[in-house]
This record gives C-alpha cells, sequence and structure tokens, in this order.
C-alpha cells in the first residue's frame, strides 16, 4: 500500500494517506520515500491564516498551501533549512514580486513526475542572500537540476543577518515572518521556465492541492504562534 499524495484533497486529514500501487503523485511512493520540506521538530504550520484555503484579501481568495513556521531563534541556519519533499527536477527557482516584501519572493518549485509539482516560496537565496536589484540570486539549486528526496535547497530566514522571508511574508505578523509558504501543485509534468508561476507551472489546466493531510503525516502539526 502506498502514499497518494494527490488523493488527501478527496479525504479527512485524519485518516492515512493510503492508496494502490503507484497511484498518486509522485506514484508509487510510500512514507518511506517523502521527506519534511522543514525540521518538523522546530517547525510547524501555523493555524488560521496559515493554513491551506484559509481567508486572504477579505475573502476573495483562499489560501493554496500551509504556512510552516517556527517560534525559534537559535544560531543554527539548519534550523530554518528547506529540503525537496521528494526526488525530482528543478522547474522554476526565481524571485517572485516586484519588492523585497512583495509576492511569492524567492520561489524553487520541483517536477515529482505523474503531473506532481512541490512549490517552496518565501525562501532566502544561498548563501543567505534574499534580495539584490537585478534580483538573479544564486539559489542552491538551478533551473534543470535533479534532486533527491531530502535534499537541502534552501533556507526560509537569514537570522545572524536578521532579515526575515522574502515576499509578502514581510507583511504578516511579527512572528510569522519566519515562514516558507509550501504547495502541490497538479499540473502535467514537463513544465518549466524563468517567467511567472501561472504561465510556466500552472497554465490554463493546473491546480492548487491540499498538502495538509500530507504535512500531518510526515509528523508536523498545526499550532498558533
Amino acid at each position: 500500500m502506498n502514499i497518494n499524495l494527490f488523493g488527501i484533497c478527496l479525504i479527512s486529514v485524519s485518516v492515512a494517506l493510503i492508496a494502490p500501487a503507484n497511484a498518486g503523485c509522485p506514484p508509487g511512493l510510500t512514507l518511506a520515500d517523502v521527506a519534511p520540506p522543514t525540521d518538523i521538530s522546530r517547525t510547524f504550520i501555523r493555524k488560521g491564516l496559515g493554513e491551506y484555503g484559509a481567508d486572504r484579501k477579505g475573502g476573495t481568495k483562499k489560501h493554496s498551501g500551509a504556512d510552516i513556521t517556527t517560534r525559534l531563534t537559535t544560531t543554527d541556519p539548519m534550523a530554518y533549512a528547506v529540503f525537496a519533499v521528494a526526488e525530482g527536477v528543478v522547474a522554476y527557482a526565481k524571485f517572485n514580486g516586484l519588492t523585497y516584501d512583495d509576492g511569492w519572493g524567492q520561489v524553487i518549485i520541483l517536477d515529482h513526475g505523474n503531473d506532481c509539482y512541490s512549490m517552496y516560496a518565501h525562501l532566502a537565496a544561498s548563501p543567505f542572500i534574499p534580495w539584490a536589484d537585478d534580483k538573479a540570486q544564486p539559489f542552491m539549486v538551478k533551473l534543470g537540476e535533479k534532486v533527491t528526496k531530502g535534499q537541502h535547497i534552501g533556507f526560509f530566514v537569514d537570522i545572524d543577518k536578521g532579515l526575515d522571508s522574502t515576499g509578502n511574508a514581510q507583511r504578516t505578523a511579527a512572528g510569522a515572518r519566519w515562514q516558507t509558504h509550501f504547495e502541490l501543485i497538479e499540473a502535467p509534468s514537463g513544465r518549466a521556465g524563468s517567467g511567472t508561476i501561472k504561465g510556466d507551472i500552472f497554465g490554463n489546466d493546473g491546480k492548487s492541492v491540499d498538502p495538509t493531510a500530507l504535512l500531518l503525516d510526515l509528523g508536523y502539526k498545526i499550532e498558533d504562534l
């Protein structure tokens, strides 16, 4: 019996992620083949506004992923590390937004095959350089690069320099400014680019999928800040 990542939108979050062999996205994965996107001992899903489906912009928009955050202030940079949830190929690695505190900030999207992508937003770039005038950042991974399950692909804060996560995470409540937005996207595999996420990855047929059950199965908790 195998995990069905995209089956999570059809079942209660209290139900184990079990599906027939080779079902789901990526295909045929068990929990042993999937890694938490952050250190689960030091991060959690922000309750309320950080949960999938939460009202945004006065109820005119729904939150399309889960905000994973932390209460910690530590000099250990790995407390803020971000990891590939499964093996795949980098389909997108670019700053999104007009200013440092706008949009998704630094974004990495991985193509896992079987019409499944995972997105990691509000990242700092390696080595902890979250902004430059030309927005050309030295990401830890590059477009087209193959990654392994659990591979370290970035950070969501630079604690040493006192910099919050990039993008509109800068505009959230002070305690929520250290976060990464984790999202699953169902769209035809093989897409990639350096334009917009809508145009390069979603297209006209892509959609966001609730990652909550997957994250709970991996050991995350939903907590108030």
